[in-house]
Parts: structure tokens; C-alpha cells; sequence
């Protein structure tokens, strides 16, 4: 058995996000050749919100062979376009762009199954769930077999592309399909893994950029263009040591237009840095300023595959794709463009399960998943789409480890079961980051909406030992329990069905334990702030002064009834709120909690042994806060003040108060602005000398008066003055 323990989970009230888990980061690829009825029972279950479609292989190679649709096993080249296109299982010029042959044979099976869905039954179900829509549009059969170093093999190719994409274009503004009701948005994905033929792709997505902004750019159909980018100096140099770029770039009467802009040649002595972008500046050079059209689009990887621990830096592709990123931006910025309205999308990944049992449904992939999520989120991917929901027709022991879910099973797979749990607990919310370390025996992923935190714990293979967390809830550890999901496999098997357990684990001492016991099990605890008395109250002094603020661990909690009370604070840090009765609080002689402000840090930056934060409420009080820089604040009621010693600031917004130590350029008076209702401030001060003690009253009117003891020195008093808006105490 192994023991670790957590730092703090929730260190303060206001933690720096990496990224917005957005619903665009859930998108699902509907591969619409068996199982299409399934596949939107899935989407609303899982809870997906992106539908990407009709399947990237279907859009581009789907050959109808006796009704069915087959996987690139027939000939969809220009040659063929030309001819009966009706065993094309895609196609843009087919009434719902899916061959009738396929609809046809849909109704007629015994089995009467819908495995087939048309364009409108697609654009129907991203409406019925308020998700988003892509539409894989196919680029291949424009240059398939052909040489398109040859001028007029190009203008043919790049003609058959623009007059195919009118006819669609043309029946899409006139509402021919789901009876013209588009989702929020439409973004078409113009081709599908076309990586050995970047030349060519760029020239076809040139063409077809432009017809769409041409159609469509003065409709009421809300849109954008997703185009591919490379992948990186390993793609470029097998296409290189292949020859593929020689016939573009050894005669100057076949440059295609663009590349003689580019400023190199393909050759073996390029720098490692230039190949990594080369075949993006490439197509760059081809699109020229094409690429405007995709302003508010995307740009996409495609087709992100992740194993067993291959984030590390050794994973070349994955290392490359920041740079490669950056040089679109680049572009985009010289160009004027709103870089920070192009998405950055993977517009088809998977993780599979390489390090565990090399079985379909291992809990390994939803391990996996985590990371992969993580690893998005981390470098700016603003939009994803996952391969495998009814990646399979059925269930068997040798189908691919990323398949999510098949047409047949009827239990969730552990990667759907994650999934499931994060669109219903962590979608919407910020990513905080990660926590834990493979060398640490965990790994944890925080994520905050605005009602709870909720954090994945995940371990890796136990090998048959149990693994045991301790887990510091840091500021929200004054809860008395917590809502904890545990994800493992039904009856502990190694893989296929997983099983969710929800249970309330009690909090001792700020922390919670957590027991793994199957290989690649995840835990999802659930902090609710609604519950945490610490947490309302750290949130209640970031609100009350407009910045952060955070609490050390050894913060004491004094929160007050509805009657009277005498509260002391004791040798530690104090936060004491006194509520609704006529309240003593004493602030004790412990240190500073609160650190982590400007105005905040003040109250630690000269000596004292007591710094508290104290508020009264709404009773009549009295606040005594010793020895040392407090801040105090009587709230509503006529309050008695005692800062003691120290640089103390004292709070007043409302009530009749009386402060008994003030002292000009020690002590600071932070007054609501809003009680001058545009008066100036030396028009509501008022100095009295009929009592035993010379005082400063500031009369705001309304019943609202600030009593100085001790104080007369009006025009030192005053440069003591700040004014702020005073927000409101509420428990």
C-alpha cells in the first residue's frame, strides 16, 4: 500500500485560470456509416455540444458497395466526377449530400435500423442541443491521381471544386435543408487529413475560401472556415526524400501561384526550425489573401492520437504544434486580422490505452483523456472534437483502445463515463491546472465553476496494491463533508463496463481520505463554496476591498449569531464576524491572516503581533483589535472602535460609529464614497469640543455620523482619508 498527501487544494478566493473548459471542447464526430440513431442518443446523453460531420473517411473515400457504405473502397477522383456519382457515399451535389443509394438501403434492412443520417437529420440534432455544427467538407477527389504542376490539370481540378461548392452553397442560403433551421453556428471543414498533398489541398481550399465568403458573406447564416495546418518537419521531409515537391519547384513555368513568394526550395539543408513551418508557409503562400476569409474561423491539427504518457517532450508532433500555431498568428496579425477570434481547433483526436491491458473500453484511456484535456487547455486549443462516439458497430476484443462507445453495448465505457461526468460537473468552468506528479503516485486536475470545485484524481497502474490520498482542501476545509464519484470497473474487471459510486466522505482537520484500488481509477470530489463558511468570507474581503485576497492555514473562524456575544480571537489568525446581535469581539494576539493584496499586505508590513480582520454587523459593537495593523469594521448599528496598536485602517459605511484611538498618519479612515453624495469631504466634518474628549464628527446626513476621539487636527486628518466603494457584509 502507498500513502501521498496533497498541498492545498483551494489556496485562495480568486485562483488564476489556465483556460475555459468551454462546451466547444466537446465536440463529437458522427461517423454516419452505421449507428446514426445511436449516435445522437449518445451525443444528448454524454452531454456533447459540438456535432462534427459526416466523419472525415465518409466525407472523403465513402464508396457505396451494395447499399452500404464502405470505407475507401472505390475511385473518387476528377476523372469520376465527371461521370454517375451516385455510390459516392458524400457528396455536395447529393439532395442531403449522403448518397440516396445509403438512405435507400437504410429503410429497406431487416433490422430497421436509422445507421445512416442525412445532412438535415445531422443540422437537427446540433439544433435540438443548442450545439454547434461541422461540416467535413471533401478535397481529395479535386486532385486525386492527377498532377497538379500541370496549369491546366489545376484550373480543371479548382473548377470542378468551385462549381460543386455553388450547388451546395446555393440550396443552403435558399433553406433546402432542415427545412432552412441552421444551428448557432456553421463552420466548414474544408478537407480531411489531406497532409500528403499540402500543395494541392491549399489550392482547392483557396477556391473554396472564396466561393463561401462569396455566397454567403451578405446571408443571415452564421459561420465560419476551419482550414488544416501542417504537421510539423517530420511530414515535410518524407515528402521531400519522396520527391513530391520536385515538380512544383524545378520548372518556374509550373509554380503554382504563391510559392515563388515564399523565399526558399524545398532542399535537404534547411534549418530544423524552418522545416517545422514549411509546409505551412507553403500554404500560406498559396492562400494569400484568401486567408482573410478566415477571420472569426479556425485553424485546425487534425487527428491528435495520445498513448501512454506521450505528452513528453520527446513526442515531436505534439512539441511542434506551438510553433506552428504561431506562425498562422503571425499571419493573421500582419494581415489585421482579430487574432483572438480564430479558434484553434483539433478537429479530431483520441487517446487509447497503450498502458493497460491493450484492450478496447481500459480504464487506461480515460487516464489518458485527462491528460490529453489538460494538455489543450494548456496551450490554447479553443475547440475539439473526439473520434469514437459509436466508433464501432459493435464490441470485440480487437477493436482500436480509442473507441468511446459502440452501436450495440448498452453499458458506458470508462471513457464515456469521464466524459459524462466532466460535461455535468466541470464543463463551463476554469481550469486551474494540474497537481501531483507521476513520481508522486497521483495526478489531480482542478476545475472551478460558480458554485463548486471540482477536482479529477487519477492514479496510473497499481499493479495490484492499493493506493492511499490525503487530500488538503485548503480553504474550503471547514466543510463537513464532500460529495466524492468514484470511476473504476464493473466487478474490478480489467476492462469493458466502468461503474460510478457516489459517496459523502467526511472532512477531519480540513482534509479528506482517498482510497484507490484498480488500476487507472479516477476520483471526482466535489468542494461546494455555498457550504464553506471560509471560503464566503475570504470571498466577502476580496469583494470588500476590490482585490484578492487569500488566508494562511492556521486562520481561525468566529462567526457570530443573531445574539449577543463576546468573541475572542485567540494566539493565532483571526477572522471574527459578529453578525446581527450587540457583540465584544477581540481580535486576541494572533498574526495576520490575510496576505495576498496590496491594501492587505499593508497590515503585515510593520511588526505588530495581531492582525485581524473584524467586522461587527448589524448590532451595536465593540471591536477591540490589540496590538498590531487590523482592520476593522462595525458595519451596521452604532459601533465602538479600538484599534490598539499598529497601523490599523477603519471601515465606515453606515450607522453611528465612534473610533477611541485614531491617530493622523498611522491610521487610515476608509470612507464609502457614496456617503458624500458629491459633496466635498471638508463639507460634512465638524469638529466638537463640548465633551470631556476633543472629537472630529463627520455628519453625512440620513442618520450616518463617524466620531474621531482625540483627533483635531482637521487637515491632518483629512490627508489620513481614503475613499472607496464599501461593499456589503453578507453571511
Amino acid at each position: 500500500m502507498t500513502n501521498a498527501t496533497t498541498g492545498p487544494i483551494v489556496t485562495n478566493t480568486n485562483m488564476e485560470e489556465i483556460a475555459n473548459l468551454s462546451s466547444d471542447f466537446f465536440g463529437a464526430i458522427g461517423v454516419n456509416s452505421y449507428g446514426w440513431h445511436h449516435f445522437e442518443d449518445q451525443v444528448e446523453s454524454l452531454g456533447l455540444t459540438d456535432v462534427r460531420w459526416p466523419g472525415g473517411t465518409v466525407s472523403e473515400g465513402g464508396y457505396i458497395i451494395d447499399g452500404r457504405i464502405r470505407l475507401d473502397a472505390g475511385d473518387i477522383s476528377l476523372e469520376t466526377l465527371a461521370g454517375d456519382r451516385s455510390n459516392f457515399a458524400f457528396d455536395l451535389t447529393h439532395p442531403e449530400l449522403i448518397s440516396e443509394l445509403a438512405l435507400e438501403y437504410d429503410e429497406l434492412n431487416h433490422l430497421k435500423r436509422d445507421d445512416v443520417g442525412t445532412f438535415s437529420q445531422a443540422l437537427n440534432l446540433a439544433v435540438e442541443n443548442d450545439a454547434a455544427f461541422s461540416l467535413i467538407i471533401p478535397v481529395q477527389r479535386y486532385f486525386e491521381g492527377i498532377d497538379f504542376s500541370d496549369p491546366a490539370v489545376l484550373e480543371q481540378g479548382v473548377a470542378a471544386a468551385k462549381a460543386d461548392m455553388q450547388v451546395f452553397l446555393e440550396r443552403l442560403k435558399n433553406g433546402d435543408f432542415n427545412d432552412g433551421i441552421y444551428p448557432k453556428n456553421l463552420t466548414f471543414d474544408i478537407g480531411n487529413e489531406a497532409y500528403s498533398n499540402p500543395i494541392e489541398y491549399a489550392v482547392i481550399a483557396k477556391a473554396m475560401l472564396d466561393e463561401i465568403d462569396a455566397a454567403l458573406s451578405d446571408s443571415n447564416i452564421n459561420y465560419d472556415i476551419a482550414i488544416q495546418m501542417g504537421r510539423g518537419s517530420y511530414e515535410f521531409e518524407n515528402l521531400r526524400e519522396d520527391g513530391y515537391f520536385d515538380p512544383f519547384f524545378d520548372d518556374p513555368e509550373n509554380m503554382i501561384e504563391g510559392l515563388d513568394d515564399i523565399g526558399f526550395v524545398p532542399t535537404p539543408g534547411m534549418p530544423y526550425i524552418d522545416r517545422q513551418v514549411a509546409l505551412d508557409e507553403i500554404m500560406i503562400g498559396i492562400l494569400g489573401d484568401s486567408i482573410e476569409h478566415l477571420d472569426g474561423g479556425g485553424i485546425r491539427h487534425h487527428y491528435l492520437k495520445i498513448d501512454a504518457n506521450e505528452l513528453a517532450q520527446t513526442q515531436l508532433p505534439v512539441m511542434q504544434r506551438d510553433l506552428i500555431v504561431d506562425r498562422w498568428m503571425q499571419e493573421f496579425e500582419k494581415r489585421g486580422m482579430d487574432t483572438e477570434a480564430i479558434d484553434y481547433n483539433v478537429s479530431a483526436w483520441s487517446t487509447d490505452n497503450n498502458n493497460g491491458s491493450s484492450l478496447p473500453y481500459d480504464p487506461a484511456a480515460a487516464f489518458n483523456t485527462l491528460e490529453l484535456l489538460s494538455h489543450f487547455l494548456t496551450i490554447g486549443v479553443d475547440r475539439a472534437a473526439l473520434w469514437g462516439v459509436v466508433g464501432s458497430f459493435r464490441y470485440y476484443d480487437h477493436m482500436p483502445g480509442s473507441v468511446v462507445s459502440d452501436r450495440l453495448s448498452d453499458y458506458l465505457s470508462p471513457k464515456a463515463a469521464l466524459l459524462k461526468l466532466l460535461t455535468e460537473n466541470a464543463m463551463g468552468g476554469d481550469f486551474l491546472g494540474e497537481g501531483g506528479g507521476r513520481d508522486e503516485g497521483y495526478l489531480s486536475y482542478t476545475f472551478e465553476t460558480d458554485s463548486a470545485f471540482t477536482v479529477f484524481f487519477s492514479v496510473e497502474k497499481l499493479n495490484g496494491s492499493e493506493f492511499n490520498l490525503d487530500v488538503d482542501l485548503g480553504l474550503l476545509g471547514d466543510l463537513s463533508n464532500v460529495s466524492v464519484a468514484n470511476l473504476d470497473m464493473l466487478n474490478g474487471a480489467q476492462n469493458g463496463a466502468s461503474q460510478l459510486t457516489y459517496s459523502n466522505v467526511a472532512v477531519e482537520n480540513g482534509h479528506i481520505g482517498l482510497n484507490f484500488d484498480q488500476d487507472f481509477e479516477i476520483v471526482m470530489v466535489t468542494l461546494d463554496k455555498a457550504e464553506s463558511s471560509d471560503f464566503a468570507t475570504a470571498k466577502l474581503i476580496e469583494d470588500f476591498l476590490g482585490k484578492d485576497a487569500s488566508l494562511d492555514d492556521d486562520i481561525s473562524m468566529f462567526i457570530g449569531g443573531s445574539t449577543a456575544e463576546t468573541m475572542v480571537g485567540g494566539a493565532g489568525s483571526d477572522v471574527i464576524v459578529g453578525q446581527e446581535g450587540d457583540d465584544m469581539i477581540d481580535g486576541g494576539s494572533g498574526r495576520s491572516t490575510i496576505t495576498s493584496s496590496d491594501r492587505l499586505e499593508d497590515f503585515d508590513q510593520v511588526g505588530g503581533q495581531n492582525g485581524d480582520f473584524l467586522f461587527g454587523g448589524e448590532g451595536n459593537d465593540q471591536i477591540h483589535g490589540n496590538s498590531g495593523n487590523d482592520l476593522l469594521f462595525g458595519g451596521e448599528g452604532n459601533d465602538q472602535l479600538w484599534g490598539g496598536g499598529g497601523f490599523d485602517t477603519f471601515v465606515f459605511k453606515e450607522g453611528n460609529d465612534q473610533i477611541h484611538d485614531f491617530t493622523h498618519g498611522v491610521d487610515t479612515l476608509m470612507l464609502d464614497e457614496a456617503l458624500l453624495d458629491g459633496r466635498e469631504l471638508s463639507d460634512v466634518v465638524r469638529q466638537d469640543t463640548m465633551n470631556e474628549v476633543d472629537s472630529t464628527v463627520f455628519d453625512f446626513g440620513n442618520g450616518n455620523t463617524l466620531t474621531l476621539h482625540g483627533e483635531f487636527d482637521l487637515g491632518a486628518i483629512l490627508q489620513s482619508v481614503e475613499m472607496n466603494q464599501v461593499g456589503d457584509v453578507l453571511f
